[in-house]
């Protein structure tokens, strides 16, 4: 259990100091970003990143809240206050630990339990849980077509890098009511 709670929390201040990392290396260059306003809220585009302050937190989005617009899915909500985080093990890259980020420091922005989590047993850390859709999760998957839907007690993310970035985004805009 200890190894559990050390992973989550190693997880968890890699992230929130890469976005700190990411926000101060980026406030460094001086006053050199474009504002966008979408739905009453200011997003800085900065060094190709989109940022939004919300309640004194920062997010970052990879696409233009505009070029989210076309993108689609069933609607849901956050039926439960812990949610996994799922993936398979042979799948996770740099692009979908960094989707898996953006996603992790939004749903603990809203009070959320969230812990990472296999969705199989094979070339899982033994340090994670397996998990399946019988849980309240977000299940990151590669696919040849982006979607995201319900499975389940699961959110299905599928899609190639660019696609899970995308609709990781646009999940993040509605769970942050934007």
């Amino acid at each position: 259990m200890n190894g559990k709670i050390i992973i989550t929390l190693f997880i968890a201040f890699i992230m929130v100091t890469s976005v700190i990392g990411f926000i101060w290396s980026s406030d460094s260059s001086g006053d050199n970003f474009e504002v966008l306003e979408y739905n009453n809220h200011q997003f800085k585009k900065v060094n190709g990143k989109y940022l939004l302050e919300i309640n004194n937190n920062e997010y970052v989005f990879d696409n233009s809240p505009y070029e989210l617009n076309n993108f689609d899915f069933e609607q849901f909500n956050l039926e439960s206050d812990k949610y996994y985080i799922l993936f398979n093990p042979e799948e996770k890259d740099l692009n979908m630990e960094y989707s898996m980020q953006k996603l992790y420091l939004v749903l603990r922005s809203l009070n959320v339990n969230v812990q990472l989590a296999c969705f199989k047993e094979e070339g899982c850390d033994s340090n994670l849980p397996v998990k399946n859709c019988g849980e309240y999760s977000f299940y990151l998957n590669n696919g040849d077509s982006t979607k995201v839907y319900k499975d389940n007690k699961c959110v299905v993310i599928q899609g190639n890098n660019q696609g899970i970035s995308k609709a990781v985004d646009k999940i993040n805009l509605m769970l942050l009511k934007v």
